[in-house]
């Protein structure tokens, strides 16, 4: 099979599992739970990872 038959697939496959996603309403569930904001976490948790890193030095 060439790359066009797999490109093919690919989009089929996709757009099948899309249609029975909307068609099972997880569609809409996903984008709701993905829009929600996260739960606050109680107080004396553990605290937030930064998503920032800073450079190291170089070594020599």
């Amino acid at each position: 099979m060439g790359l066009t038959e797999w490109v093919a697939i690919g989009f089929a496959s996709g757009f099948a599992i899309g249609a029975a996603a909307v068609k099972l309403g997880l569609w809409y569930w996903l984008i709701l739970r993905w829009n929600e904001e996260p739960p606050e976490s109680p107080a004396g948790d553990a605290v937030p990872i930064p998503l920032k890193f800073r450079r190291l030095p170089p070594s020599r």
